[in-house]
């Protein structure tokens, strides 16, 4: 079973600050702390890693103008367990179907009046799936 994708949403309030703003986070899940799955024999080798930040801030001396630099990666290693019932017996069988992916964000934000704002962003986004079988 997969758990949740993480979800959010962003409102700028206020363009701009003074100050610098910034966070890291990281998840890390292993499939030997995660319980057995009822319908396995064994629980398959599965690894998630979870890494974001973004850092923002003034660009210069002006309040009016900042940048934002946005990175998160994901190394999601799951297996796809099969069973069948076939004419010549039972099928069981793990599928690995490692999955990758990378976005980056930078951006600038210039306050131009008291409710116009300018923005200019670039973003680069990587994802890389394969399926491989292998049999236990």
């Amino acid at each position: 079973m997969q758990p949740p994708e993480r979800t959010g949403s962003r409102s700028i309030t206020k363009n701009g600050s003074s100050d610098f703003h910034g966070s890291l986070d990281a998840s890390f899940r292993d499939y030997r702390l995660d319980a057995r799955n009822a319908f396995a024999e064994t629980r398959p080798p599965e690894h998630l890693s979870l890494f974001d930040g973004y850092f923002t801030g003034p660009l210069g001396n002006s309040k009016k103008t900042t940048f934002q630099v946005s990175a998160s990666q994901k190394q999601d290693d799951q297996q796809a367990i099969v069973y069948a019932q076939l004419r010549t017996g039972k099928f069981s069988q793990n599928f690995s179907n490692p999955q990758r992916s990378t976005y980056f964000l930078v951006g600038i934000n210039r306050e131009l009046a008291k409710a116009t704002a300018w923005r200019s962003a670039t973003a680069t986004s990587t994802g890389r799936t394969r399926a491989m079988a292998s049999e236990e």
